[in-house]
């Protein structure tokens, strides 16, 4: 119960909301107007709690506590069921593989390429401005 009043109590720190929403709801007079500061709010100042509202023991400050070392905890039927797939997988996959040897595959071959030709293609790409350039300049430094 107690998460709808912080989190409205939060809205009103953020700027969402401008009065004691909670207050409001429950009919009675507001412990805040407008927008309180962070040390207003009830998580961190538990008397602006509204009355016969309680907490839960909460923290100071978030932490993981992980005390038996196991961070899943699947069921044994879980484990089985995915060794079992496991293994069927691995199974079907070796079937596949086995009869896929079988295909014979149609030889393909390569075409031939001229590297030469081609960097030559690309260096003359790459110089045409430069000597388009090249000729403009000497065009206006020889008057």
């Amino acid at each position: 119960m107690e998460n709808w009043v912080n989190a409205l109590d939060w809205c009103a720190a953020s700027g969402v909301i401008d009065y004691d929403a909670p207050a409001f709801i429950l009919g009675q007079n507001p412990r805040y107007v407008g927008h309180p500061v962070p040390e207003q709010i009830p998580m961190h100042n538990i008397s602006l709690l509204p009355p016969n509202i309680k907490l839960k023991d909460v923290p100071d400050t978030d932490t993981f506590e992980n005390s038996d070392g196991k961070l899943v905890h699947n069921p044994l039927w879980k484990k089985i069921l995915f060794g079992a797939i496991a293994v069927a997988g691995v199974i079907g996959g070796g079937i596949g593989l086995s009869k896929l040897k079988k295909v014979k595959m149609p030889k393909i071959s390569m075409p031939k390429l001229n590297i030469k030709n081609h960097l030559t293609k690309v260096w003359n790409f790459i110089k045409k401005p430069f000597t388009f350039i090249k000729t403009k300049l000497a065009k206006v430094f020889k008057h």
